[in-house]
């Protein structure tokens, strides 16, 4: 379950461990401790990812890569006997 922080908390994830949850963060937890922050406590909310807040490629950015990043030519195999 994903899950976005509404305030700075500490939880357990497997009963064993103690984790902190920063505000505004965004975590993948199990069912029940996502239902403990979300319901009982109030801490955080649901967090489904938005598609249309990914950045758009541009022209630039899909250019083609500087003379000194092109890949090489691939050489034949040499065989060591």
């Amino acid at each position: 379950m994903l899950i976005r922080m509404l305030r700075t908390a500490s939880g357990s994830p497997d009963g064993i461990q103690v984790c902190l949850y920063r505000v505004g963060e965004v975590y993948t937890v199990s069912e029940a401790l996502g239902k403990a922050f979300i319901t009982d406590l109030s801490w955080a909310e649901p967090f489904a990812p938005s598609h249309e807040a990914l950045p758009v490629a541009t022209e630039k950015m899909l250019g083609s890569a500087p003379e000194n990043k092109r890949a090489m030519p691939k050489r034949g195999r040499r065989r060591a006997w």
